[in-house]
């Protein structure tokens, strides 16, 4: 004789579903009948629906928690970078007044440098002037000095006896005895003193 109710659509027992009874609110059940009546559903596809639903919802919160690990790193990152940013903020404003300083000390040294330079081409005309001065005084006193005065007649008979003198020509060139001559009547004219 022939079971009553479907036909088994299953070949083996591990492919036959289990049974579970649940126990639920009335007012749950006859929320879940009249959604079955109105979708033309059954109790088992919106429960075994509504799980479904659950256990996505589950790797949507676990996925959630995992990215909530990533969006904490970043938040570290984000504070570091924050306090590297508050830091490098103060370095520059540190460095902002440095330069400022350095700037203000530049236009000290510049405005010094500048009266250096003044007082150093100042002494450099007083220098130019007393070098003129000086070869000027040298220049005069060149040309008041005894020897650029006019030979007098000693002198150039003193210097002719020095260029004619016959110790000079001692060697027996030619004009041995022309200067021999010469400083003999050098001699006989020389000035009394």
């Amino acid at each position: 004789m022939r079971a009553r109710g479907r036909p088994p659509i299953y070949t083996s027992a591990a492919e036959r579903p289990a049974l579970m009874a649940l126990r639920v609110s009335r007012a749950l059940e006859a929320r879940l009948r009249a959604e079955a009546s109105a979708h033309a559903r059954t109790l088992t596809e919106i429960v075994l629906e509504a799980l479904a639903l659950r256990w996505a919802d589950e790797r949507v919160v676990a996925a959630r928690t995992q990215g909530r690990q990533p969006r904490a790193q970043l938040h570290q990152a984000q504070t570091a970078l924050e306090e590297r940013h508050r830091r490098l903020q103060a370095h520059a404003a540190r460095m902002a007044d440095e330069n400022r300083d350095l700037r203000r000390r530049d236009t000290e040294l510049t405005a010094k440098l500048e009266q250096v330079h003044a007082e150093l081409e100042r002494v450099r005309r007083e220098l130019d002037v007393a070098h003129a001065l000086l070869a000027l005084k040298d220049e005069l006193q060149r040309q008041l000095s005894p020897r650029r005065r006019a030979p007098g007649p000693d002198t150039l008979h003193r210097d002719l006896l020095k260029l004619c003198h016959p110790d000079k020509w001692s060697q027996g060139q030619p004009a041995t005895e022309l200067a021999h001559e010469i400083t003999v009547l050098l001699n006989a004219g020389r000035p009394s003193p």
